[in-house]
């Protein structure tokens, strides 16, 4: 039980984000890789191939732009 509440409140907290999801408003969500990679297949993908085109210089923190989903359903599912 109280794993799951450390990870839900990792997950409602911005602190320590690395990812970014850019929405078609121009909203941005944080997020964290690993929690989204472990529960979307789709985004595991994305942020796996974003990881090999990194180079050493870029940084860490991962922007996803999403534009085929209203902002609205967007924030309901993820």
């Amino acid at each position: 039980k109280e794993l799951a509440k450390h990870i839900k409140d990792a997950w409602s907290s911005k602190q320590y984000s690395d990812l970014l999801f850019e929405l078609s408003d121009g909203t941005v969500l944080s997020a964290h890789k690993s929690i989204v990679a472990s529960r979307c297949v789709f985004f595991k993908k994305q942020l796996d191939e974003e990881a090999k085109s990194r180079t050493d210089d870029s940084p860490y923190l991962s922007k996803l732009k999403i534009t085929d989903t209203s902002p609205a359903i967007f924030q309901s599912i993820i």
